[in-house]
C-alpha cells in the first residue's frame, strides 16, 4: 500500500502461498489508475518482465504472478523499477486543497 496525501492506494499483495497479487481491482478506483489507459500502461510495464503476461481485462481484475518468475536473472530488478514507476505516478497527484 501507498500512502499519499491522506489516501490509502493499493498496489500489491504478497502472498505466502508464493505469488504477487496485482491489484488493478483496487488502482482503478483512484486516479491516476481509474483511467483505463493508465492501468494498461502499467500492465504494458509488467509484461515486460520475463515470465509475466497479465491479459488485458486483468487491469479490472487482481491477477497473480507466480513469485518464481522474479528469480530469473535482472527479473526482480526489473519488476521493482515498474513499481517505482507506479509509486512515482501515485505522488505525482496532487495534494487536496486546505478548507479555508
Amino acid at each position: 500500500m501507498v500512502d499519499h496525501a491522506g489516501d490509502q492506494y493499493w498496489t500489491i499483495a504478497v502472498w505466502t502461498s508464493g505469488t504477487v497479487e496485482i491489484q488493478f481491482q483496487w488502482m482503478r478506483r483512484k486516479l491516476p489508475f481509474e483511467i483505463e489507459s493508465k492501468r494498461q500502461e502499467l500492465r504494458d510495464k509488467l509484461n515486460t518482465v520475463p515470465g509475466i503476461s497479465i491479459a488485458g481485462e486483468g487491469v479490472d481484475r487482481r491477477p497473480n504472478v507466480p513469485l518464481q518468475v522474479l528469480t530469473a536473472p535482472g527479473a526482480l530488478a526489473q519488476f521493482l523499477e515498474v513499481l517505482d514507476w507506479l509509486v512515482d505516478e501515485i505522488r505525482l497527484q496532487p495534494r487536496p486543497e486546505a478548507p479555508e
